[in-house]
């Protein structure tokens, strides 16, 4: 779709990218980011990352379950904004496009991981139960440090929650989490450098800028 307001490329580096607040005449300055990255800045010092390099300098942070709410507010909005030029465009909600269009994982893992998001997310809950599709249903037990993102139940929990037990719980490690999104992140940062990165909403790039830049003065 033309832009009215600048070429694709640009507003995609623009949205991806934390510039230093500009300096204005006034003695103000005025400083423009995107959601993107205000989201990535705000979640990497709430899970114990440097905010600009996404390291982990804090490991105590990582299991951070708000922290890690903002990595799937990301993972929400990289997959309603961007796809890889040379991948096939996905259906579905736009967590399962942002890991489908950007990973690997597998069908089962990416359920996994939409429904943690809407435990979180929805009802700050371990617990998300969905009658109409069970591959959604998990009994979550979060860990941090374990090296594994997503440790499997051996039994399918029924959703009632006085059958919880050990043989139908889902673990799934917030550090790895954090890990999976960092390299997502990164992974736009280089498609976008090599002009490789695509918007996907309705409104092009113009509705990238638009909807997610924000402005404000600094001190």
């Amino acid at each position: 779709m033309p832009s009215n307001i600048m070429p694709e490329n640009k507003a995609i580096l623009s949205h991806l990218a934390d510039s230093p607040p500009i300096q204005l005449s006034d003695g103000n300055k005025l400083k423009i980011i995107s959601g993107f990255a205000a989201c990535l800045k705000d979640t990497r010092v709430a899970t114990g990352r440097d905010p600009q390099s996404g390291t982990m300098v804090d490991p105590q942070k990582a299991g951070s379950w708000l922290g890690n709410i903002g990595y799937m507010v990301l993972l929400d909005q990289i997959g309603s904004c961007f796809k890889p030029r040379n991948v096939q465009f996905v259906q579905g909600n736009a967590i399962k496009k942002a890991l489908s269009h950007f990973t690997s994982l597998s069908i089962e893992e990416k359920n996994i991981l939409y429904a943690l998001r809407c435990a979180l997310a929805h009802d700050y809950s371990l617990c998300n139960i969905n009658q109409a599709k069970p591959e959604l249903t998990h009994n979550f037990v979060l860990t941090n440090g374990s090296n594994v993102l997503i440790k499997r139940p051996t039994a399918q929990w029924d959703g009632d929650y006085q059958s919880r037990n050990a043989d139908n719980q889902t673990l799934v490690d917030l550090q790895e989490v954090g890990s999976l999104v960092e390299d997502i992140c990164k992974k736009l940062s280089e498609l976008a450098s090599k002009n490789e990165l695509e918007v996907i909403l309705a409104g092009g790039s113009d509705e990238l800028i638009q909807r997610y830049s924000f402005q404000f003065y600094e001190k």
